[in-house]
């Protein structure tokens, strides 16, 4: 934290492959589709796991779960979400995991 010198921790990390348009660049604004469905990763007790995210409408919340529907359990506590584009890649070597962010320009 910059403001008080202390690590950040959180016993969930969700990281949600959503589409993205990009609208203009002054202001610079984006459009992030948080409906329908999506590829997710979850880091949890120090595992990866590869998800899905669901929402099927605005007044509903997202949910992460596996490939076959059923729900993935959080671990109680602090859940962070990092929201990354479609066009980001996801790279895996031995036990090493690298995720690169790719703007969508021209979407």
């Amino acid at each position: 934290d910059m403001l008080t010198g202390e690590q950040i921790s959180a016993e969930n990390v969700v990281v949600i492959f959503a589409r993205q348009t990009y609208f203009t660049q002054q202001p610079e604004m984006w459009e992030i589709q948080l409906l329908g469905s999506g590829n997710a990763y979850v880091f949890r007790d120090g595992n990866l796991y590869e998800m899905i995210w669901v929402r099927e409408s605005e007044e509903s919340l997202i949910q992460i779960k596996y490939a076959d529907g059923s729900r993935f359990p959080l671990k109680p506590g602090v859940t962070w979400f990092q929201i990354l584009g479609t066009s980001s890649s996801v790279f895996y070597d031995g036990p090493n995991w690298r995720i690169v962010h790719m703007m969508p320009w021209g979407s």
